[in-house]
C-alpha cells in the first residue's frame, strides 16, 4: 500500500519542516538531478482507502512533529 495524504510536498518543504521540529539546521548538498530521480510524485491512497476505508486526516507538520517527539522519547530518552 501507498500511504500518504494524496497531496503531493516538495522535498524542501519536508527537509524545512523536520528542521523546524527537530530544533537544528541540516546540512546539505544540493546537486543536480540523479539518473532515476523523480521531479514530481505523490501517493496515490484510493486502493489503501477502499481496503481500510481509512482517510488519514493528520495535517503534515502535526505529523512531523509527533514524529519528533515520539523518537526523542524513544532514543534519547
Amino acid at each position: 500500500y501507498n500511504i500518504g495524504s494524496g497531496r503531493p510536498l516538495a522535498l524542501m518543504d519536508i527537509i524545512h519542516e523536520l528542521e523546524r521540529a527537530i530544533g537544528k539546521k541540516g546540512q546539505y548538498e544540493l546537486l543536480p538531478m540523479q539518473p532515476g530521480d523523480l521531479s514530481d510524485t505523490h501517493s496515490d491512497v484510493t486502493i489503501f482507502n477502499e481496503d481500510f476505508d481509512f482517510k488519514p486526516t493528520t495535517p503534515f507538520k502535526l505529523g512531523v512533529e509527533n514524529l519528533v517527539q515520539w523518537h526523542k522519547l524513544h532514543y534519547l530518552g
